[in-house]
Protein backbone atom coordinates (compact mmCIF):
# COMPACT_ATOMS: atom_id res chain seq x y z
CA UNK A 1 0.00 0.00 0.00
CA UNK A 2 1.71 3.39 -0.99
CA UNK A 3 0.15 6.47 0.55
CA UNK A 4 0.64 10.62 0.79
CA UNK A 5 -0.65 13.10 2.88
CA UNK A 6 -0.62 16.75 2.24
CA UNK A 7 -2.47 19.92 4.27
CA UNK A 8 -4.66 22.43 2.85
CA UNK A 9 -6.34 25.55 4.46
CA UNK A 10 -9.57 26.06 3.39
CA UNK A 11 -10.19 29.23 1.79
CA UNK A 12 -13.59 31.52 1.28
CA UNK A 13 -13.74 30.59 -1.83
CA UNK A 14 -14.27 26.83 -1.09
CA UNK A 15 -17.28 28.12 1.37
CA UNK A 16 -21.11 27.13 0.41
CA UNK A 17 -24.36 28.89 0.86
CA UNK A 18 -23.74 27.56 4.37
CA UNK A 19 -20.65 28.86 5.01
CA UNK A 20 -19.16 25.34 4.92
CA UNK A 21 -16.57 24.22 2.82
CA UNK A 22 -18.52 23.21 -0.62
CA UNK A 23 -18.53 19.04 -1.09
CA UNK A 24 -16.95 19.50 -4.16
CA UNK A 25 -13.76 20.72 -2.73
CA UNK A 26 -13.33 17.43 -0.59
CA UNK A 27 -13.54 15.59 -4.23
CA UNK A 28 -11.14 18.42 -5.37
CA UNK A 29 -8.51 17.33 -2.86
CA UNK A 30 -8.98 13.92 -3.22
CA UNK A 31 -8.26 13.66 -7.05
CA UNK A 32 -5.54 16.09 -6.46
CA UNK A 33 -4.28 13.59 -4.36
CA UNK A 34 -4.61 10.24 -6.43
CA UNK A 35 -1.99 11.83 -8.86
CA UNK A 36 0.44 13.55 -6.05
CA UNK A 37 0.68 9.85 -4.75
CA UNK A 38 0.99 8.60 -8.71
CA UNK A 39 3.50 11.16 -9.35
CA UNK A 40 5.08 9.83 -6.00
CA UNK A 41 5.33 6.50 -8.21
CA UNK A 42 7.20 8.36 -11.60
CA UNK A 43 3.79 7.72 -13.20
CA UNK A 44 3.36 12.42 -14.16
CA UNK A 45 -0.03 13.53 -15.72
CA UNK A 46 2.11 13.90 -18.91
CA UNK A 47 2.94 10.25 -18.83
CA UNK A 48 -0.51 9.47 -18.58
CA UNK A 49 -2.05 11.48 -21.09
CA UNK A 50 1.19 10.47 -23.35
CA UNK A 51 0.31 6.52 -23.29
CA UNK A 52 -3.52 7.11 -23.21
CA UNK A 53 -4.19 5.90 -19.57
CA UNK A 54 -7.41 7.23 -17.94
CA UNK A 55 -8.84 6.03 -14.20
CA UNK A 56 -11.48 5.27 -14.67
CA UNK A 57 -14.40 4.93 -11.47
CA UNK A 58 -16.54 2.33 -11.10
CA UNK A 59 -17.82 2.12 -7.80
CA UNK A 60 -17.52 5.31 -5.45
CA UNK A 61 -18.10 5.52 -1.60
CA UNK A 62 -18.43 8.40 0.76
CA UNK A 63 -19.16 9.94 4.17
CA UNK A 64 -19.09 13.95 5.49
CA UNK A 65 -18.56 13.71 9.38
CA UNK A 66 -18.10 17.29 10.22
CA UNK A 67 -18.76 20.56 8.74
CA UNK A 68 -15.44 22.89 7.99
CA UNK A 69 -15.64 26.56 8.07
CA UNK A 70 -12.98 29.22 6.12
CA UNK A 71 -9.67 29.60 7.69
CA UNK A 72 -8.84 25.58 8.92
CA UNK A 73 -6.33 23.46 8.05
CA UNK A 74 -7.08 19.95 7.23
CA UNK A 75 -5.04 16.99 6.58
CA UNK A 76 -5.85 15.04 3.19
CA UNK A 77 -4.15 11.04 3.83
CA UNK A 78 -4.38 9.06 0.26
CA UNK A 79 -3.20 5.58 0.05
CA UNK A 80 -3.62 3.00 -2.99
CA UNK A 81 -3.59 -1.08 -3.42
CA UNK A 82 -3.93 -2.51 -6.06
CA UNK A 83 -6.83 -5.52 -5.96
CA UNK A 84 -6.53 -8.65 -7.20
CA UNK A 85 -8.63 -8.57 -10.57
CA UNK A 86 -6.45 -5.46 -10.86
CA UNK A 87 -8.19 -2.43 -10.13
CA UNK A 88 -7.13 0.21 -8.33
CA UNK A 89 -8.44 1.24 -4.74
CA UNK A 90 -8.26 4.51 -3.15
CA UNK A 91 -8.85 5.43 0.35
CA UNK A 92 -9.05 8.98 1.60
CA UNK A 93 -9.86 10.63 5.02
CA UNK A 94 -9.69 14.28 5.12
CA UNK A 95 -9.11 15.55 9.11
CA UNK A 96 -9.52 18.58 11.29
CA UNK A 97 -7.95 18.62 14.40
CA UNK A 98 -7.11 15.04 14.42
CA UNK A 99 -11.52 14.44 13.53
CA UNK A 100 -12.36 12.57 10.55
CA UNK A 101 -14.55 15.34 8.72
CA UNK A 102 -14.63 13.15 4.96
CA UNK A 103 -14.01 9.46 3.79
CA UNK A 104 -14.17 8.17 0.48
CA UNK A 105 -13.25 5.26 -1.13
CA UNK A 106 -13.08 5.12 -5.05
CA UNK A 107 -12.41 1.85 -7.20
CA UNK A 108 -10.47 2.76 -10.90
CA UNK A 109 -10.57 0.58 -13.68
CA UNK A 110 -7.17 1.09 -15.43
CA UNK A 111 -5.19 -0.62 -18.75
CA UNK A 112 -3.42 -3.59 -17.15
CA UNK A 113 -0.73 -2.09 -19.13
CA UNK A 114 -0.29 0.77 -16.22
CA UNK A 115 -0.18 -1.32 -13.30
CA UNK A 116 3.62 -2.24 -14.37
CA UNK A 117 4.38 0.81 -13.45
CA UNK A 118 2.86 0.72 -10.04
CA UNK A 119 5.23 -0.47 -7.19
CA UNK A 120 2.55 -2.44 -5.33
CA UNK A 121 1.26 -6.09 -5.19
CA UNK A 122 -2.18 -7.12 -5.51
CA UNK A 123 -3.27 -7.00 -2.18
CA UNK A 124 -6.83 -6.59 -2.09
CA UNK A 125 -9.30 -9.42 -2.73
CA UNK A 126 -11.34 -8.11 -5.86
CA UNK A 127 -15.19 -6.99 -5.88
CA UNK A 128 -18.46 -7.49 -7.15
CA UNK A 129 -20.33 -4.76 -8.43
CA UNK A 130 -24.13 -5.20 -7.34
CA UNK A 131 -27.24 -3.19 -8.19
CA UNK A 132 -28.85 -1.27 -5.04
CA UNK A 133 -31.93 -2.70 -4.01
CA UNK A 134 -34.69 0.28 -3.33
CA UNK A 135 -37.39 -1.69 -2.81
CA UNK A 136 -37.29 -0.93 1.36
CA UNK A 137 -36.62 2.53 1.00
CA UNK A 138 -39.62 4.54 1.49
CA UNK A 139 -39.28 8.08 -0.08
CA UNK A 140 -40.73 9.61 -3.08
CA UNK A 141 -38.22 9.00 -6.51
CA UNK A 142 -37.21 11.55 -8.75
CA UNK A 143 -35.07 11.37 -12.18
CA UNK A 144 -32.93 13.69 -13.95
CA UNK A 145 -30.43 13.44 -16.58
CA UNK A 146 -27.86 16.16 -17.12
CA UNK A 147 -25.56 16.68 -20.27
CA UNK A 148 -22.07 16.58 -19.23
CA UNK A 149 -19.91 19.62 -20.45
CA UNK A 150 -16.43 19.53 -21.27
CA UNK A 151 -15.69 22.11 -18.61
CA UNK A 152 -16.98 19.08 -16.31
CA UNK A 153 -14.36 16.86 -17.57
CA UNK A 154 -10.75 16.15 -15.95
CA UNK A 155 -7.28 16.56 -17.27
CA UNK A 156 -7.34 14.07 -18.92
CA UNK A 157 -11.23 14.37 -20.91
CA UNK A 158 -12.76 11.66 -17.86
CA UNK A 159 -15.15 12.20 -15.75
CA UNK A 160 -13.59 12.15 -12.18
CA UNK A 161 -15.30 11.31 -9.05
CA UNK A 162 -16.85 14.91 -7.71
CA UNK A 163 -19.32 15.06 -10.86
CA UNK A 164 -20.66 12.36 -9.03
CA UNK A 165 -21.31 14.30 -6.34
CA UNK A 166 -22.17 16.96 -8.13
CA UNK A 167 -25.02 15.74 -10.09
CA UNK A 168 -26.25 14.36 -6.83
CA UNK A 169 -26.36 18.41 -5.51
CA UNK A 170 -28.16 19.51 -8.41
CA UNK A 171 -30.45 16.98 -8.32
CA UNK A 172 -31.43 17.47 -4.56
CA UNK A 173 -31.60 21.27 -5.21
CA UNK A 174 -34.00 20.92 -8.25
CA UNK A 175 -36.78 18.89 -6.64
CA UNK A 176 -36.63 20.25 -3.27
CA UNK A 177 -37.58 22.98 -5.65
CA UNK A 178 -40.30 21.08 -7.00
CA UNK A 179 -41.79 19.92 -3.98
CA UNK A 180 -41.05 23.88 -2.11
CA UNK A 181 -38.64 23.23 0.25
CA UNK A 182 -36.27 26.01 1.54
CA UNK A 183 -33.23 26.23 3.44
CA UNK A 184 -33.75 28.66 5.84
CA UNK A 185 -31.21 31.71 6.39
Amino acid sequence: MKSVKFTYTTLFSDLDTQKHVNSNKYFDLFESGKYLLLAKQGITKEFLLKNDYKLIPVQTNFKFAKQIVENETIEVRITLSIMLNGYLKWNCEIENNKSICFKISSINWVKRELLDFIDLRREIQPFNLKPLDFRDILCNTFSSSFDLRNIERNYFGGIAENITWKLFEETRWQHSNLLNMRIKS
